[in-house]
């Protein structure tokens, strides 16, 4: 959608505005016609549900986006995707926390090619954790 007006000076302002069709729990409808699931690498935290879920796939490479709410601090969040990623045999390249509610992460397999990025940020009383997962990486 596109929008805009005239303002008092004849010029024309606009503006756009990007939809996401979301279909709950971890599955986004693609053009294709299928659905594509979170891969299921990608351990889901205890009590959240992914929203605002977009994947996009570009040659080989294939990402899923998403995000969930949680009232948990940083420290169990993170320590928590250390664990069960260490669990799985991925490396983690990086990890920071830096207060109560915010944090990030960065964690690989063994081959470099599948890829969880996590940024964990306040958002009112609670935390949103944004999850970007990556498989294909050449």
């Amino acid at each position: 959608m596109n929008g805009g007006n005239d303002t008092n000076d004849r010029q024309k302002s606009s503006f756009g505005v990007s939809a996401v069709a979301r279909n709950f729990p971890g599955q986004i409808k693609v053009t294709s016609g299928g659905s594509t699931p979170i891969p299921a690498w990608v351990p889901q935290y205890p009590n959240s549900a992914p929203s605002n879920i977009v994947a996009k796939e570009q040659g080989r490479e294939r990402s899923v986006e998403f995000s969930f709410a949680t009232g948990d601090g940083a420290q169990n969040v993170i320590g928590w995707y250390e664990r069960k990623l260490r669990e799985a045999e991925f490396t983690i390249v990086s990890s920071t926390v830096f207060d109560s509610s915010t944090a990030k992460l960065t964690a690989q397999d063994a081959s470099g090619r599948s890829i969880l990025a996590l940024r964990m940020e306040p958002a009112g009383n609670r935390k949103v954790v944004a999850l970007e997962a990556r498989e294909g990486v050449q």
